[in-house]
């Protein structure tokens, strides 16, 4: 792609280098500062000619100039499960059986540009300690999942505190889980809770 035109401008107090290019197929493009790229949502644009370009590229730092931006922070959460189907044949399950749980702490973009509105989400970085644990996933299955449910929600320190909560609680589950895989002390597990609960109900 070779580069016909170049210009220094100007943009949010410092200089951005306009590059116009074109392509072997005649196409013309000119990438837009990052700045604009973040609220706008992409960053290039392309037109049959130089100057359609050059008048795309107008409107779009126009668009940026009069976007009018909101911002939040936000979790975003995903729950996923689906049921079990018991193969009677060799007893196992055709799909497995599960849940999982992910979550992540987003800064929320909203965008408001000629009466539509347009959102943009930025991760925190791993490191952030305003972030949840990494890799929020609890109890993974095996093939599709039945349902999924996602939604943003605003960030509170309640829900913050909510989805660690679950997090700790089901990788613990996990943990105990994992050492029954001796059925023998599986059988144990089983009937001391058993025997638990025949005992509170005598002593009721």
């Amino acid at each position: 792609m070779a580069i016909i035109r170049t210009e220094t401008m100007w943009f949010g107090g410092e200089k951005f280098i306009k590059r116009i290019k074109v392509d072997k197929d005649g196409e013309f493009s000119i990438k837009l500062p990052p700045e604009a790229n973040d609220i706008l949502g992409y960053d290039i644009v392309k037109a049959d000619t130089q100057s359609q370009a050059l008048e795309l590229f107008r409107v779009a730092l126009i668009d940026y100039q009069n976007a009018q931006t909101t911002t939040r922070k936000v979790i975003i959460y995903e729950v996923k499960h689906n049921t079990a189907e018991l193969n009677e044949k060799d007893l196992h399950f055709e799909s497995g059986v599960g849940l999982v749980v992910t979550a992540r702490v987003y800064i929320e973009h909203k965008i408001r540009i000629k009466d539509e509105d347009k959102y943009n989400y930025k991760k925190l970085d791993f490191d952030s300690d305003e972030d949840l644990p990494h890799g929020l996933g609890v109890i993974d299955f095996y093939g599709h999942a039945d349902k999924v449910h996602k939604n943003a929600i605003d960030w509170t320190q309640e829900r913050h505190d909510f989805f660690i909560m679950i997090y700790e609680a089901m990788t613990n589950l996990i943990l105990k889980l994992n050492e029954l895989k001796n059925p023998g002390a599986l059988i144990d597990f089983i009937d001391s809770g058993v025997k638990l609960i025949e005992n509170d109900q005598n002593n009721a």
